[in-house]
């Protein structure tokens, strides 16, 4: 006798698996196939996952190659060694970024790899021109507009990291420039020992204006716009401790108020 289970149930039990354990389940039945090659189940296996976060973390012995393992901050479970990247180059890469399930790695001779830990797939970037004799900065980031990751090239300049100049989006497999450089502010940004934060799809640096006022530039990995975010100021209004900031989001001049009403109550 045939035990049929409605999708819904299957759908939660194969969302807790591992990626290499679904890939194995692809071949079960074509049914099983579509099922996990699905857009939304790919969602619903991600948003599962995120109730797991796992760190990525490079080992470095001397006189010996670089390897990769991974580890869950919500369990006890001991560190898990990772493949290296599959690539027809092999080359002791070094992890830049991080974004939802992949990384991107640079070698430094220059290549510059995205990988999926989980598949241990990898892409190589196209070649593209380097206008810039002081070098680039990558970042990574996912556009959930499009659904497609996109890598995001800064030149450098002279004195510091410059504009956004370039992205490529992964599906595309080409570079293509970006030309949204608004006036008003200083073309560098503040130096950061870390990747670039990366929030809704946008990312975000301090830079200082043309009076060298410090300010915070954000770049829409979507859209590729360029717009200034303020910083916070504390002031005292009517005995009440309070910030306010103003600047310029999606054209318009902004100014914004918050007020503490009741000291050291956050809800207030």
């Amino acid at each position: 006798m045939e035990i049929h289970f409605p999708e819904e149930i299957i759908v939660d039990i194969l969302i807790r698996l591992s990626v290499p354990s679904l890939f194995r389940f692809k071949c079960a039945s074509k049914f099983w196939k579509s099922l996990i090659s699905d857009q939304y189940f790919k969602a619903k296996h991600y948003n599962y996952a995120k109730n797991n976060i796992k760190i990525l973390i490079t080992g470095l012995i001397p006189e010996a190659d670089i390897s990769y393992y991974y580890s869950s901050l919500s369990s006890s479970q001991p560190l898990q060694n990772l493949c290296s990247p599959s690539t027809h180059k092999p080359c002791d890469y070094i992890i830049l970024c991080c974004c939802n399930c992949l990384a991107l790695l640079w070698c430094p001779r220059g290549d510059h790899l995205p990988w999926n830990p989980s598949t241990n797939e990898s892409i190589q970037l196209p070649n593209h021109e380097t206008t810039s004799l002081f070098g680039s900065t990558y970042e990574l980031g996912y556009d959930s507009i499009s659904d497609n990751y996109k890598i995001l090239r800064i030149e450098h300049m002279g004195n510091g990291p410059g504009r956004p100049s370039k992205i490529l989006a992964l599906k595309s497999d080409s570079w293509r420039k970006n030309g949204n450089h608004p006036r008003g502010f200083r073309n560098n940004i503040v130096p950061c020992k870390s990747s670039l934060p990366f929030v809704r799809g946008v990312f975000h640096w301090l830079s200082k204006d043309n009076l060298l006022k410090s300010i915070m530039i954000s770049f829409n990995i979507s859209s590729g716009e360029i717009d200034r975010r303020p910083i916070l100021q504390c002031v005292v209004l009517e005995g009440m401790l309070c910030a306010y900031c103003n600047g310029r989001e999606g054209g318009l001049d902004t100014f914004k108020l918050w007020l503490m009403k009741d000291y050291d109550v956050k809800e207030s």
